[in-house]
């Protein structure tokens, strides 16, 4: 009777386990891999209960016993009628229970056609208003030489003025005249100096609003970037996907386009490049699964 009892506790670990491991594990592999092994340990402790029951002396086979436990349980269902709805309830809930008990896997392997630079990804996937504005301010610190000579211009001509005002001889027609031109350029020298004074904090304040604006849409998967790995001193000899998660930490700035540094939380990547991702994740189903190797694209040597 003990080898009995051992038998069907073999049996029960089998079929819990797989249960258990099929609703828990996020893991596809190790989670196969667990619902096999379970599997197999119910099927041996089945096989070794079916077999240590029928040599158990003093009770009945198998096949006697099921017969009689189905007389009792037809007599049972015909005296209490309300055992079917709950046998229909309690399966309803199982049911409930295995399909909402774990989340839908999606396959959120990103898909890009073309990979483009940062600054053409900016053109192409940025806000168009965003862009626009960060190009007139970019072109107005370009400006800022043209700025600085129309200022020393402006500051001498006007230095010009207060000296032929100071003549004694001058008629009241030119004096208002010359009054009316000093306002002139005074207006546009001031105007010149607050452009030359603002230009570059507006600039960068409206280049940080662009690069949020393409981090953001890497955060939700709708772009993808993929740069060289760099840990410590060396470099990856492939580009790799950047995980969208990383996108929580990383962080990235336009000093220099053609050697595009990302970094952040640890990470760094190098030679960054960004693409319209063709597979985007579902906002509700993104399911990081860390069994799986990052995406990678064909070998792009360092050059």
């Amino acid at each position: 009777m003990l080898a009995l009892l051992l038998n069907i506790v073999v049996l029960l670990i089998g079929v819990g386990g797989a249960i258990v491991s099929s609703l828990t594990l996020s893991n596809t592999v190790w989670r196969t891999r667990a619902v096999i092994m379970f599997a197999v340990m119910g099927l041996i402790g089945l096989i070794l209960t079916i077999v240590g029951y029928e040599k158990t002396p003093d009770v009945s086979n198998i096949a006697n016993l099921v017969f009689d436990l189905a007389i009792a349980f037809r007599i049972f269902a015909q005296n209490n009628p309300w055992t079917w709805p709950i046998l229909l309830l309690v399966w309803g809930i199982i049911f409930l229970i295995s399909r909402f008990s774990t989340r839908k896997k999606v396959d959120v392997t990103p898909r890009v056609r073309a990979w483009l630079d940062v600054l053409a990804a900016i053109e192409q996937f940025a806000n168009p208003e965003l862009v626009s504005q960060w190009k007139r301010l970019r072109d107005d610190v370009d400006k800022l030489p043209e700025w600085k000579r129309k200022i020393d211009t402006n500051t001498r001509t006007l230095d010009s003025i207060s000296k032929a005002l100071d003549q004694d001889d001058m008629s009241p027609a030119r004096a208002r005249a010359l009054y009316s031109m000093q306002k002139s350029i005074a207006d546009e020298r001031r105007y010149a100096i607050d452009r030359l004074d603002n230009a570059g904090e507006e600039a960068r304040q409206k280049e940080n609003e662009v690069l949020a604006d393409i981090v953001t849409q890497l955060k939700r998967g709708a772009l993808v970037g993929r740069g060289f790995r760099q840990r410590l001193d060396e470099v990856a000899d492939y580009t790799e996907i950047i995980p969208f998660d990383h996108w929580q930490l990383l962080d990235f700035q336009l000093c220099d386009p053609k050697k595009q540094i990302v970094e952040g939380g640890g990470k760094r990547y190098l030679g960054l490049q960004i693409g319209w991702n063709e597979n985007p994740p579902p906002p509700d189903q993104i399911v990081v699964d860390r069994s799986r190797p990052p995406y990678m694209d064909p070998p792009v040597p360092r050059p």
